[in-house]
């Protein structure tokens, strides 16, 4: 090397240092992950996945949610109404017909078990479920109980209407708030599943609170098989109704997943 390249540096036919390569933008994990399974983010829309290889990302890691949509809806539907029909067939065969008993919510929770099912393909965290339906059973159960332990000069019989309309009204309340608990966690918009829960509750409160202080018509002199078939066919058409309020607005909550900011689902680039 020359004296005037000691003194100025590298010559002009040296190259100049590489500049660094740009990273490929990266993305972020957002605080949906382990919330809402990640095919309820619509992660593979054609505008997130442009440019992509169509091996970058295995089926495996992505799993097709089943079901969604219309066939969501129906399929909880008929889980719920599934569930309330074979807790009012307990009711029917362990409680008898014509007392009032808390006893009778030990077999609410049986209504969330085929709802887990489903919940278990969309939601990291299913078996919260499970849980929290049973807690609002044993809210509900408790708040029953002290509506039995009420005068019989102010609200009737044990099996009056009014009792039995206010405790309509609580069951929904103590299910959708319960319920609305595990929800919040992963959906936005979850406070609707309280409204969707308590309707078809107060429809038959409704229907109860129309007898006012008589005492609901006894049902003992039915054979054990025929009470369990009433006790089921009317627990059904309740969970028939349930179904379908909450099963529409479900559909639509899977496809709104919280971040752990409280907002929507976001990827940026890094």
């Amino acid at each position: 090397m020359t004296d005037s390249e000691r003194q100025f540096g590298t010559t002009g036919t040296e190259q100049a240092p590489a500049e660094p390569t740009a990273q490929a933008p990266r993305r972020e994990t957002s605080g949906w992950e382990g919330h809402v399974l990640p095919a309820n983010t619509r992660r593979d829309e054609p505008s997130e996945g442009a440019g992509r290889g169509a091996g970058d990302e295995s089926e495996e890691e992505h799993p097709e949610r089943t079901p969604s949509g219309a066939a969501l809806w129906f399929w909880w539907t008929v889980a719920t109404a599934l569930g309330w029909a074979i807790a009012g067939a307990c009711v029917g065969a362990f409680v008898a017909g014509e007392s009032a008993t808390p006893l009778q919510y030990v077999f609410v929770p049986l209504t969330a078990l085929f709802q887990w099912l489903l919940l278990r393909r969309h939601f990291a965290r299913a078996s919260w479920w499970l849980l929290a339906t049973a807690v609002g059973s044993v809210v509900a159960g408790l708040f029953y109980a002290g509506l039995l332990a009420l005068p019989e000069a102010t609200f009737g019989p044990p099996t009056s209407g009014l009792r039995s309309g206010i405790s309509d009204l609580t069951d929904g309340f103590a299910l959708g708030v319960a319920q609305w608990l595990i929800l919040r966690r992963s959906v936005r918009g979850a406070e609707r599943w309280i409204p969707a829960t308590v309707s078809p509750l107060a429809i038959f409160g409704w229907l109860d609170f129309q007898r006012g202080r008589e005492a609901a018509e006894a049902i003992g002199f039915l054979t054990p098989g025929a009470r369990v078939a009433l006790a089921a066919t009317n627990t059904a058409i309740l969970g028939l109704l349930i179904g379908v309020l909450t099963g529409a607005l479900l559909m639509r909550l899977v496809e709104e997943p919280r971040t752990e900011d409280g907002g929507q689902r976001t990827e940026t680039a890094a």
